[in-house]
């Protein structure tokens, strides 16, 4: 087992490496100048030519790799030249709020789907599995900032009953009440998505659970019908399910993304949204890379979840 372990940490550097070479190759094949944004649109020739030499951009692209990723294995994220801050700070003090998001939109999709997949596959070609599937199905290919924008227009606009955006109300912070009602749009939104997904898989696998003849013995032995479905059929059914969960991470993370641009939401997302506009290197390249480390560090505890869970992955 520790030998696969090691083995997904060496795939998890091969990732973020190839992660932060083609986001590197990216940025610089943007159009317009990197130097002049930095300097501003109504800078001489002479500011725009002290401002490439100052970040290295006059430097060919594989020295500029190479340095960056120097600094970075010494700790050093760079600084932000359109905020005139550490990159590092910056980033991780944004990613809490992120992970606060993301954490909680986990939650939701994870017991929400989870329930709703096994109502449904433990009825199966029921009412109630024929709409899981069809409303699943729509979940899954709508993108997440539609479903935001719809949630702005109902709870916060018509109703007015959540607020439209924001951590907290500027007026009067209220601690965690506050940034609990703050939450329910965006982390729900988030949520929507990955949660289809997951309740399909655990739809599928109580199916494919509830025919063995283990669980059929269960049931003929007047075991109560709910200590079957946990203890007999979601057990078993938990090695597939995780490993899906583990694959919604990266969806996860995207919809942060949009949601907390949607929702303003003081999270890395809004701040590599506005580094990309403002063509800030060195904090886009940070937050991919942060956001790369926490999905490559979540499929790696997903992978030994499933390794303890299944020993026939062990073995195979």
């Amino acid at each position: 087992m520790l030998r696969l372990i090691a083995r997904r940490l060496l795939l998890g550097l091969f990732i973020l490496f190839g992660v932060s070479v083609f986001v590197f190759i990216l940025l610089h094949l943007a159009p317009g100048d990197a130097a002049r944004a930095i300097a501003g649109p109504y800078a001489s020739e002479d500011v725009v030519e002290v401002y490439r030499a100052r970040y290295g951009l006059d430097r060919p692209l594989p020295i500029q790799y190479v340095q960056w990723l120097g600094r970075v294995l010494r700790g050093d994220l760079g600084h932000s030249p359109t905020l005139g801050t550490p990159v590092g700070p910056l980033v991780l003090s944004r990613f809490r709020n992120t992970f606060v998001l993301a954490g909680s939109s986990f939650l939701i999709a994870v017991l929400l789907g989870m329930v709703v997949g096994v109502v449904a596959g433990t009825r199966p070609r029921s009412a109630a599995d024929r709409a899981v599937m069809s409303i699943s199905l729509f979940l899954a290919n709508t993108p997440p900032y539609l479903f935001g924008l719809i949630l702005v227009y109902l709870f916060a606009l018509r109703l007015d009953a959540l607020p439209s955006g924001g951590m907290y109300d500027l007026r009067d912070p209220g601690g965690a009440p506050d940034l609990l009602i703050h939450l329910l749009l965006p982390a729900f939104t988030v949520s929507l998505g990955p949660m289809a997904v997951i309740a399909r898989m655990t739809r599928g696998s109580i199916l494919e659970i509830s025919q063995k003849d283990y669980v059929k013995m269960a049931l003929a032995s007047g075991i109560p019908g709910w200590r079957v479905i946990v203890e007999y059929m979601l057990l078993n059914a938990l090695a597939p399910i995780i490993s899906v969960i583990g694959l919604q991470v990266g969806t996860l993370l995207a919809g942060a993304v949009f949601a907390e641009v949607v929702f303003s939401w003081p999270g890395v997302g809004s701040q590599l949204y506005t580094a990309v506009i403002g063509r800030d290197m060195p904090t886009v390249q940070a937050a991919t890379l942060v956001i790369a480390v926490s999905f490559v560090l979540v499929n790696l505890v997903t992978d030994i979840a499933v390794l303890a869970l299944d020993p026939r992955t062990r073995h195979g």
